[in-house]
């Protein structure tokens, strides 16, 4: 009777492989580090938004304070969340963590360019229609918007919200990256834990035993 060792899997898991230096950050930074940047970048986001809010707000840009006081600060809420998500998730290298940052900023890119998209038709119909005509008179002060950026604003401020889910876009692809980077760690790990084979063979019977 003869017993056969098999080694499980040797194949080393390679931390610095060219797949976890995602391109949104040019390929420099590793992906948990891109994480960071990425988070930092998100603050700075939400930091700029409050305070593009407090200044439409505090001259009179803005007609509909109930309306948009409390979305800008459920959106503020969302990121500071889902930021808080995603670094908890980087520092404990937990998936369900960035998982939910994911969520979370895809419903951004989402809420991002439909707000465009509504705001392109509701140039594009003008007064042809009472909903185009009337609300955006009640929502903001468009003889303001008109004397800074134009009589197109509502055109300009569409592509900033689209340029906005873009940007976004390449945070969400970041998180994405390293949920893949934790995925591949944890399959490699459990590769590595894995018990030798041992076969048992026996040469009278003709058959083998695992």
């Amino acid at each position: 009777m003869v017993k056969v060792h098999t080694l499980g899997n040797s194949r080393r898991f390679n931390d610095n492989a060219p797949e976890y230096y995602p391109t949104a950050c040019c390929e420099i930074l590793h992906v948990s580090h891109a994480v960071y940047a990425a988070s930092s970048l998100q603050i700075i986001f939400t930091i700029v938004v409050a305070c593009l809010y407090y200044t439409l707000e505090s001259r009179n840009f803005l007609n509909a304070i109930e309306v948009f006081r409390p979305a800008v600060v459920f959106i503020g809420l969302v990121n500071l969340i889902g930021i808080f998500c995603a670094l908890i998730g980087v520092l404990l290298e937990r998936e369900i963590f960035v998982q939910i940052q994911i969520t979370f900023l895809c419903g951004l890119v989402v809420i991002c360019d439909a707000i465009a998209f509504c705001l392109v038709f509701t140039m594009a119909m003008g007064k042809k229609l009472t909903l185009t005509e009337k609300l955006p008179k009640y929502l903001v002060n468009g003889d303001e918007f008109e004397k800074i950026l134009g009589p197109f604003w509502l055109y300009i401020c569409a592509i900033l919200l689209h340029m906005t889910a873009a940007s976004t876009m390449c945070i969400l692809g970041i998180n994405r990256r390293y949920t893949m980077y934790i995925q591949q760690k944890v399959a490699y790990s459990q590769l590595q834990t894995e018990q030798p084979t041992t076969i048992t063979v026996n040469r009278e019977e003709s058959f083998i035993k695992i």
